[in-house]
Parts: structure tokens; sequence; C-alpha cells
């Protein structure tokens, strides 16, 4: 299991809880824990996670499950990531309202109200249920792919990510078949300390499983996921290349400094930093004219 923990904004570290709640199973070998933090990053992974569930799946580990800092509209990179996406929520804390707020209905596969024992856990599944119910009517006729995630890229997300969603939505949507063929999401209650709907939940993992496996779309999501990781690298070596260049410019204190004084503005200062690596690009992509 890799569990991602929300990580300072201004320090960069993380408290790593997951590895105090989980410490029961330290001697159980046949399960894996590992917590990383977020370190800034807005999609609710890691940016080594995928990394991560790459390393466990060659150590041979049949399921690999990776838990986010919270879903919001900004933390849908799990869709990019993962076969199967749970989406936990919680009765009596205005989860249900955030879920309406922060459009994760699109990114689930398997809706979950745990401790549903408590107090307005009906109301919270009557809701999910109607939600999921609304999902399938809206989709209809459309290809918005497996997850349903050009719906989830909306809104405020920042607008890279949801180009690059919208994208791997429609690369997706290509072969995925017709909306009859969707997967219906499925609305579960369990009770986690008493064991309660754990042996549903299992079921309803296998049948998407299943689902993936016969319709094709497992295919589908291994492309997705694989686009996402090379754009994630892409962008990574791009900006340490940007980093070099603004300390070859004198560092970024010095350009804020600058524009401060009216000297420039960060229109020009961005220009300045990009334009000898996209010369390097032209020059790469069109070698006649040297």
């Amino acid at each position: 299991m890799i569990a991602v923990d929300p990580s300072s904004p201004y320090t960069g570290g993380a408290v790593l809880g997951d590895r105090i709640r989980m410490g029961s199973n330290v001697g159980d070998m046949d399960v894996f824990f590992r917590s990383m933090s977020a370190r800034g990053q807005l999609g609710g992974l890691s940016m080594a996670t995928a990394d991560a569930v790459t390393a466990l799946d060659a150590f041979g580990k049949d399921v690999v499950i990776v838990e986010t800092v919270g879903a919001g509209q900004n933390e849908v990179d799990i869709v990019r990531t993962a076969d199967t996406v749970a989406v936990l929520v919680q009765p009596g804390s205005g989860d249900d309202i955030q879920t309406l707020k922060a459009g994760i209905l699109e990114i689930g596969d398997v809706f979950v109200v745990n401790k549903a024992d408590m107090d307005g856990a009906e109301r919270t599944l009557a809701e999910l249920e109607e939600m999921v119910h609304r999902r399938e009517g809206s989709r209809a006729g459309l290809d918005a792919g497996h997850h349903g995630v050009a719906g989830a890229a909306s809104g405020d997300a920042d607008s890279d990510d949801a180009r690059s969603t919208n994208d791997d939505a429609r690369s997706t949507s290509d072969d995925g078949g017709s909306a009859a063929d969707q997967w219906t999401p499925e609305v579960l209650r369990t009770v986690a300390k008493a064991g309660d709907g754990i042996a549903e939940l299992i079921a309803a993992f296998d049948a998407h499983a299943t689902y993936l496996r016969e319709s094709g779309a497992i295919a589908e999501t291994e492309r997705r996921r694989y686009a996402s990781q090379i754009r994630t690298l892409v962008r990574s070596d791009v900006g340490a290349l940007a980093a070099d260049e603004i300390e070859r410019h004198g560092g970024i204190d010095a350009l804020a400094d600058a524009v401060r004084r009216r000297e420039t503005d960060p229109y020009t200062v961005a220009a300045a930093i990009v334009e000898p690596i996209a010369d390097c690009v032209d020059e790469r992509a069109d070698p006649d004219e040297e």
C-alpha cells in the first residue's frame, strides 16, 4: 500500500501519520506500506507515486493500493494512476456536500460510505446513488472516457492539467465502446472496524477488474497511465532546465527585484528564460536550417 500525505506549503514536510495508523501490520510479511509526502504536488499524489507502484508491481505484489491526500477539484491524478478508483465518503462530516462541490463524482468507479453505522449514513448513501444515476443519465450519448474525467478536470483545475486530462479522456474514448458499455459505479456501505461490507467491497473491485479485462478498457487505462507519466517526466525535466536558466540570469530573487523596480516585467523575464530552451528545440526539429 502506498499512502500519500499532504505536505506543508512552507517547509515541505509531512507527518506521515499512516505509519502510525498502520503500526499493527508491521509484522505482516504479506503486506508492505510505504508512506510518502505529496511535496506540494496538487494532484493528490506524490510525483514518485507512479514509480513506487511500478516498483511494487516488479516485486510481485498482487494488489497495490494507493491512498491519496484527499479529493477536491484538483486532486484527480489518481484517475491516471489506478485501474480502479474508490471514493471514500464519511457520513456526518460534510463529505456529502463536498462531493457535490468537488466534482469527484466523475472519477469514482466505486463509492464507499464508511462508518455506515453512524447517523446520516442512509442519507449519504441515497445522495450518492442519486448522483450516480444523474451521472449515467448525463453521460448518455457522450464519450467521456472510462472514468468520465473530462468533467473532473473542469472548474478551478489548473489549465495545463485540465488539458492533459481531457486529452487522456479523448484518447480513451477513441475505441472505448458505446455508452451502454460503460461501467456503472457501485455505491456500498462499510463499517471498517467491524469488517462489515468488506467482502462486498472486494467483490466490487473484482467485478470492475473483470469489466476492464473483458471490455478491453484495461489497455486504454494503461495507455492513459503511461501518457501521464511521460508528461510528468517531461515537465519535470523541462522545469529543471528552466531552473538552471534562471540561475544563469542571476537567480529568481534578482529577477524578482528587477520586476519590483519596474525595470522589466514577469512576461519579459519568462520569455528570456524560455527562449534558449525553445531555440534548442527548434534547432533539433529542423537541423537543415543550420
